[in-house]
């Protein structure tokens, strides 16, 4: 079904060529009135009309004047009933700026366009057609596989009309210049712009192995073991790996995400995580490792997307001027497996971290692509040929759990792969995503509780399977659970666990509870570290890269440090961080 619609897709974009085709009306020329074509469309004062309406609009309603049904009938000479068929997919290119154009019925917007601005728009469709003719016949779709390409032609119409917008790479050429004449050169400068906008392809390692991935890792825990060697079905996958915390599923995940990009499934990925936090731990981590994930002589992109990303050091550190080539760039820095690289034309703007080659961000990033908001058939585009990683997915509450489900038919239909990771997935949401997967690929499957934890389960369009995992040995422990009837008993055991030397963490359910137990705990003698959502930005990563410094894990971590170290907070210290107390 992918490649199928690649092939359509890719043949269809011929049409997009002429996307800004509405440009020739004379309202939208006459937004710069020196550059006004007197040769082309006349005199300004008597030609150019004062209506306010976008190109893509215009360009829209131009259809019937440039008589596509006719001059593209060799491509739909198959298919029963053309005409409606086209105009959707044309609405799919005209909307290349990130929103469908209105489409309540024929307007009088061509009809207030001058006559010279429709014949010169009529001339460039037909020089159009004479460059990429002739139109080799479209099989025939169904309804909904139509649907699918609209939303693939709408994102790529939309990232060649971004990157075909660069002045200094595609500057104004002679008025004189054919579009014969102007193409090839276009090409040359379209392969250019592609590099350095950062997003070509970048080869995947031929050795998508643990060993390369993880060279520190002496033992597989028994999921990355089963991970690293069980059969994968052909075509789109989702893979749902639930077990307990600390079991190495992050690690599982990039070791079936690099056999899924070592199978030409997908050119890279995309992480989803819960929080700012986890994102930019994320990032962390996957600065070091995600070159391996490629071939050695790639030069991969790695970019962070949440809302305050921009106050990440690592990730500023990482961002190169759009005139720097990456290539050049990872030749300097050879040998450091630990650099992360990202063309700043990608670093600027959320909605393009679905181009980078390997993207980390918070979940909202990714279900804005199947919400009304402007780009979205862009975020989806670039999600298709990524592999959606969606961390902690049992983190999220009813509303976003279903904008999830929906995100997930959505990426099945348009070929793409998603592995989900829970340490507390319930059987319902197992059940509900399996069942959008299933759908989004067009089959149907049945999803039975099952008893085994931990498990990984695979599901394509026409079936499921679950495995039970055993679980790392040093993950089973006896914890002793003691319940505290009210905040003066808390209060009482913090003190008595810290004066003891040991690291406490307290969480609230509110800021203000929060706020209420640094005070109290204060009044006992305590300098406690408080940590909640409503601290400036900066200050909260502060806090937080201190809480990770002292709060390490064991086999990292400086004891002195964490003695009697009491942290407060509320639901921030449950998913946002990684941390250690006694």
């Amino acid at each position: 079904m992918r490649n199928e619609l690649s092939r359509l897709y890719r043949r269809l974009f011929r049409l997009s060529q002429a996307a800004s085709v509405g440009k020739f009306a004379s309202n939208f020329q006459k937004k710069v009135s020196e550059f006004w074509p007197s040769a082309v469309l006349g005199d300004i004062a008597k030609d150019a009309n004062n209506q306010s309406v976008r190109h893509d609009q215009t360009g829209f309603e131009l259809r019937g004047k440039l008589m596509f049904e006719t001059i593209f009938a060799p491509a739909f000479s198959q298919w029963a009933s053309p005409g409606p068929d086209i105009a959707r997919l044309w609405g799919a290119i005209a909307g290349h700026h990130g929103k469908p154009v209105p489409n309540g019925g024929p307007t009088d917007i061509v009809t207030g366009m001058s006559t010279s601005g429709i014949r010169a728009a009529c001339a460039f469709a037909r020089d159009a057609v004479a460059l990429f003719g002739p139109f080799e016949a479209l099989p025939e779709r169904e309804t909904e596989q139509l649907a699918t390409a609209s939303w693939m032609i709408a994102g790529l119409t939309n990232i060649a009309d971004w990157v075909g917008s660069n002045r200094d790479r595609f500057p104004c050429c002679e008025p004189d210049v054919t579009l014969a004449d102007y193409w090839p050169n276009a090409q040359k400068k379209a392969a250019d712009a592609v590099v350095a906008a950062g997003i070509s392809l970048s080869r995947s390692s031929n050795e998508p192995n643990a060993g390369r991935l993880f060279p520190l890792i002496k033992q597989l825990s028994p999921l990355q073991t089963h991970v690293s060697g069980c059969a994968l079905p052909q075509g789109p996958i989702l893979a749902i790996i639930e077990d307990v915390t600390g079991s190495g599923k992050t690690e599982a995940a990039l070791i079936l995400a690099a056999r899924l990009l070592t199978d030409g499934c997908a050119d890279g990925m995309f992480f989803a995580l819960p929080t700012m936090a986890t994102a930019n731990a994320m990032f962390d981590r996957l600065a070091e490792t995600h070159r391996r994930l490629f071939a050695d002589e790639a030069t991969p992109s790695l970019v962070l997307a949440h809302g305050r990303s921009a106050l990440h050091d690592g990730f500023q550190a990482s961002i190169l001027d759009n005139g720097i080539k990456l290539a050049e760039h990872q030749a300097e820095r050879q040998g450091d497996e630990s650099s992360a690289t990202c063309a700043a034309w990608i670093a600027d703007d959320r909605r393009k971290a679905f181009l980078a080659h390997v993207g980390v961000g918070t979940i909202d990033q990714a279900l804005l692509g199947v919400l009304p908001s402007k780009h979205q058939a862009l975020r989806l585009w670039g999600l298709s040929d990524r592999i959606l990683i969606v961390d902690e997915a049992h983190a999220y509450d009813a509303y976003m759990s279903q904008e999830l489900t929906r995100l997930i038919e959505f990426h099945a239909a348009l070929g793409g792969s998603a592995i989900i990771l829970s340490a507390t997935l319930p059987s319902d949401q197992r059940k509900s995503l399996a069942a959008a997967f299933a759908k989004g690929l067009g089959g149907k499957v049945e999803v039975q509780p099952s008893p085994d934890y931990p498990l990984m389960t695979i599901v394509t369009g026409t079936g499921l399977a679950a495995k039970a995992v055993g679980s790392r040995p040093d993950r089973a422990r006896n914890l002793p659970v003691r319940a505290i009837g009210d905040v003066k008993d808390a209060i009482a055991h913090v003190v008595e666990v810290a004066s003891k030397g040991g690291a406490v963490a307290w969480i609230r359910n509110a800021v203000d509870d929060a706020i209420e137990a640094v005070e109290l705990l204060r009044a006992e003698g305590l300098e406690p570290t408080l940590l909640h959502a409503r601290f400036a930005m900066g200050d909260r990563l502060d806090i937080e890269e201190r809480v990770r410094e002292t709060l390490r894990k064991p086999d990292a971590r400086d004891n002195s440090k964490r003695r009697g170290f009491v942290l407060v907070g509320t639901q921030i210290l449950e998913q946002s961080l990684d941390y250690d107390v006694d």
